[in-house]
């Protein structure tokens, strides 16, 4: 098992990517503490993995700036050790249109989608690479977006800055932390029918949803369990001499 005696903390890990992403990580022998908001489904997510007691689980808001701090000394004090971090936290719908054009993007819709996509990553990071540069060891994998680009016509301006600032943190504090053999990488979904997404796509007329997917060269939407295997990769010493890396998980778009 590639995650064996291994500990991870997944922020963002109740439902989606982030909740496939634990599940894959404790079927392949991890240990977890799982970072969410809503404690049914942390409950959910504990009974749902192959090996229920590999899971700790942590019920809190991971925008709250003691939140990151206590996700990692949880992990420290219940195994040990702290090996991956994995930053799930992020989403475009903490603001209310959709495709809001600049114009109506107010200074507190503009603040809120930075809070949410960049100060739990940096809070949860922040908190973690003390312990593992103190082990010269340790993987950090951040969730950006196809979005990041700027290329995208399903979405906003303040989304797009958020998760290409994800792109440009996980450049830099991979040259940061390679001294100590910490890895920095980051994933950027395409399409990717989560509960949220598959939710909100059930509510568009038939001709938009097939023309997203009509742009997908591979000619469907991501699972949640697609995107979880590209962190997990990130995360595992099958990638120790990648770094600084943001992986598109889009389908070849």
């Amino acid at each position: 098992m590639r995650f064996r005696d291994q500990v991870a903390v997944v922020a963002g890990a109740s439902e989606g990517i982030g909740k496939a992403t634990v599940l894959r990580l404790t079927s392949e022998g991890a240990k977890v503490v799982a970072l969410a908001r809503n404690p049914a489904k942390l409950a959910a997510l504990r009974e749902a993995a192959s090996i229920p007691s590999s899971i700790v689980t942590l019920a809190g808001d991971a925008t709250a700036p003691e939140t990151g701090p206590l996700a990692i000394a949880t992990a420290v004090e219940a195994f040990g050790r702290l090996d991956v971090l994995v930053n799930c936290v992020g989403g475009s719908t903490v603001i209310a249109e959709p495709n809001q054009p600049i114009e109506r993007t107010s200074d507190e819709d503009w603040d809120r989608m930075m809070a949410f996509n960049l100060q739990p990553m940096v809070r949860f990071t922040r908190a973690a690479v003390p312990v593992m540069k103190q082990q010269r060891a340790g993987s950090i994998v951040n969730l950006s977006s196809l979005a990041g680009y700027g290329k995208t016509g399903m979405t906003t301006v303040a989304y797009a800055a958020a998760k290409g600032a994800v792109m440009a943190f996980t450049a830099k504090l991979a040259r940061e932390l390679a001294p100590w053999g910490i890895t920095v990488n980051a994933t950027a979904p395409g399409l990717t029918m989560s509960e949220r997404i598959a939710a909100a796509t059930a509510r568009w007329p038939l001709a938009q949803l097939a023309a997203a997917i009509d742009r997908i060269p591979l000619g469907r939407a991501s699972t949640v369990e697609e995107q979880a295997a590209a962190i997990c990769f990130f995360a595992s010493r099958d990638a120790a001499y990648v770094t600084g890396v943001t992986l598109d998980v889009t389908g070849g778009v």
